[in-house]
C-alpha cells in the first residue's frame, strides 16, 4: 500500500479493468518484404515456399518489392501494387 490508501491492482481493477477489451479473434501474421531485380524469365523466387511468381514483361531488370506472409503475396513497384495472390505458404504457418 502507498500512502494514497489504495495499491495499483485495486487501481487497476477499479479504474482500468473495465476499459479493457476482448482479446482479437486471430493471430497477427508478420509480413515479411524483400527486393528484387526482375531476371529475364520475368519471374521472382521466394526462398521460403520455393515457388515462382511471375511478373508483367514491362517489369524486365527493374526493382520490385515483393509482401508476403503466410496467406499471401503482394508483388509492388514503386509502391504500386502489381499483382497480388492468396495462398497457402505452409512454411510460415505456425
Amino acid at each position: 500500500m502507498q500512502s494514497k490508501g489504495w495499491s495499483r491492482y485495486e487501481h487497476f481493477v477499479d479504474q482500468e479493468k473495465p476499459l479493457l477489451g476482448a482479446l482479437p479473434a486471430n493471430f497477427f501474421n508478420y509480413r515479411y518484404r524483400r527486393e528484387f531485380t526482375v531476371s529475364s524469365t520475368y519471374h521472382v523466387l521466394i526462398n521460403e515456399d520455393k515457388h515462382y511468381y511471375s511478373v508483367p514483361y514491362q517489369y524486365f531488370g527493374k526493382k520490385i518489392t515483393v509482401v508476403y506472409d503466410c496467406s499471401m503475396v503482394e508483388i509492388l513497384f514503386m509502391c504500386f501494387l502489381i499483382f497480388g495472390v492468396d495462398s497457402n505458404l505452409y512454411f510460415l504457418q505456425g
